[in-house]
């Protein structure tokens, strides 16, 4: 089979070879042909050459758009599914995680640790369908009752729980240390920005119902996907009215429903846009718990109470000198005015829906089905999907080379920054050499006492490039069969294909609102447009689209 498909490889290079030279010159590019002793013709090679080969258009010129060039041909073969909205190498390799963990997580074995053994018992009951439907809104309802009640779906709310002394820091302390769900306040415990020795808590303004503030604030497309979201209210509602055997007055629960939704637009208009919070040493606010509740009262909110409450779940006792970073200093300001103007009905009417949308994925059908047209825009998952990684989130850990090229590759850099002081760059040296090795799994996810993982992400982007254009410079491989390309080149085809992938229009705009990271496709432009040693491998003229006059160096 590795003869056939090696086969097929070179017939398809060779159809391609005349026309990308020839291409190729007309644009004043420059290709290395590869002496036959040094292609190599391993099974490996001549799939990675495949590979490369199906997802490229050669017929792009690299120097006018090289995302085009490297991806056009994954593109014209890759169609969007249906149940989704975004579509990219990425999905197709969380698919294929998805199926080992699949496979892991329903595999029995009496030689499971513990972990093991209670995240396969959770996956089954995630995965227990029957069970989930025949419960169906028991779930939901019995978590209303635990948090004081839902005024909008109980006919005595004013009368009983309305009545009794429920405050709303202890409200949202419980939903917090309980359900962490971080509703009004965003509260949680992190390194010390100017600190790092120490951690710290830290209040910050919290996340909205709907992706970001614009989709409260602005109209198009947005109120299209405002109006859903307030169908989706309403259809809870109504649901658990039913369910509560009270009677549907239609005109009261929209009336309700319309009050939250204003509650919601005015703390969306108190957060401040992401585009204002790039600066922490802008944002950095440290004072004393004390202070804080001298500067922030908002209408006889005891902050004490508050973070005692989520802190005592670990066993945590703070006083009224404990340090507190403050992230969101105007946004507090602006709710200290919010706050007074809503009765308390209105705000646990918000309070509770903000945790009752989140758990819609653990209830049957129907209120799933109730969330499907607010949804349509979203990144959609299969069932199996969200299981898998409510269990398990992907950990990334470093193999010791690997460190120490980077390590050196980014000391290189940081010598070549000209926009950086040297005291500066004698700092960034040191954070860098003093990285220690974790390899492998560390040694602490054995130990009994650990009560928790923290997950931590790997981003690799256009500072992962210029780390690892220098270290793989220096070594010299085999070139591949049927691509007409030096090692210099490869490496940078391999960069932009890490990143072919489409989208709907409106995961696009939700994204651009709320993803600090750029679009797949200027993931790639952007990177390699300012990046002098692309333009020399591929031979780009000054001025072209892939190679401007002014470039900005950042990495």
């Amino acid at each position: 089979m590795s003869c056939a498909l090696a086969g097929l490889v070179v017939l398809y290079a060779s159809s391609l070879k005349e026309y990308s030279f020839r291409n190729g010159h007309s644009k004043g590019l420059q290709y290395h042909v590869a002496p036959d002793s040094s292609v190599c013709t391993t099974p490996d090679c001549v799939t990675a050459a495949a590979r490369l080969l199906q997802n490229m258009d050669p017929s792009v010129d690299p120097c006018q758009n090289f995302y085009q060039y490297a991806c056009g041909g994954w593109l014209e073969r890759h169609v969007i599914p249906e149940t989704s909205s975004l579509h990219s190498v990425f999905n197709i390799l969380r698919d294929e995680l998805e199926i080992v963990l699949k496979g892991i997580l329903e595999t029995e074995s009496e030689r499971d640790r513990q972990a093991f053994k209670k995240a396969k018992m959770l996956y089954r009951s995630c995965m227990n369908e029957s069970v989930i439907e025949q419960r169906d809104s028991q779930p939901l309802l019995k978590l209303i009752d635990s948090i004081g009640d839902w005024p909008v779906a109980s006919e005595d709310w004013n009368s009983t729980a309305g009545t009794e002394d429920t405050r709303l820091d202890e409200t949202l302390a419980t939903l917090n240390a309980h359900y962490n769900k971080k509703v009004l306040l965003e509260m949680f415990v992190w390194p010390d920005d100017r600190d790092s020795s120490r951690h710290i808590i830290h209040i910050d303004q919290p996340s909205l119902g709907m992706p970001s503030r614009d989709y409260y604030l602005n109209d198009g497309n947005y109120k299209k996907v405002r109006e859903a979201y307030l169908q989706f209210m309403v259809s809870m509602v109504k649901i658990a009215r039913e369910d509560r055997n009270l009677t549907q007055d239609d005109e009261h629960v929209w009336d309700e429903v319309k009050q939250v939704m204003e509650l919601e637009r005015e703390i969306a208009n108190a957060t401040s846009p992401a585009e204002e919070r790039n600066d922490i040493t802008v944002l950095y606010n440290k004072m004393t718990l004390r202070e804080l509740q001298d500067t922030f009262g908002l209408d006889g909110f005891n902050w004490t109470r508050y973070i005692q409450g989520i802190m005592e779940s670990v066993s945590i006792v703070v006083n009224p000198e404990e340090l507190i970073v403050v992230y969101c200093s105007p946004y507090l300001d602006k709710l200290n005015n919010i706050l007074p103007r809503y009765d308390r009905r209105t705000v646990q009417n918000y309070l509770v829906w903000m945790l009752l949308m989140e758990r819609v994925s653990s209830l049957s059908r129907r209120f799933k089905d109730v969330r499907a047209h607010y949804r349509k825009v979203s990144h959609a998952h299969t069932y199996v999907y969200a299981c898998v990684f409510y269990l398990l989130n992907p950990l990334f850990f470093q193999v010791g080379e690997l460190i120490r090229k980077i390590q050196e590759a980014f000391v290189e850099t940081v010598e070549e920054l000209n926009w950086m002081d040297d005291q500066s760059k004698e700092k960034a040296r040191e954070k860098a050499m003093a990285i220690s090795e974790q390899i492998g799994y560390p040694d602490y996810i054995l130990q009994e006492e650990t009560q928790k993982l923290d997950q931590e992400y790997t981003h690799v982007g256009a500072g992962g490039m210029h780390c690892f254009w220098s270290p793989c410079r220096k070594r010299e491989e085999s070139y591949l069969p049927g691509l007409d390309l030096d090692h210099k080149q490869l490496f940078f085809l391999n960069f932009a294909q890490v990143w072919c992938g489409a989208c709907r229009p409106e995961y696009a705009i939700q994204s651009i609102k709320t993803d600090p990271h750029s679009p797949l496709e200027y993931r790639v432009l952007g990177s390699l447009q300012n990046f002098e040693a692309f333009s020399e491998a591929f031979h780009c003229q000054r001025g072209a689209p892939m190679n401007p006059e002014e470039k900005c160096r950042v990495w």
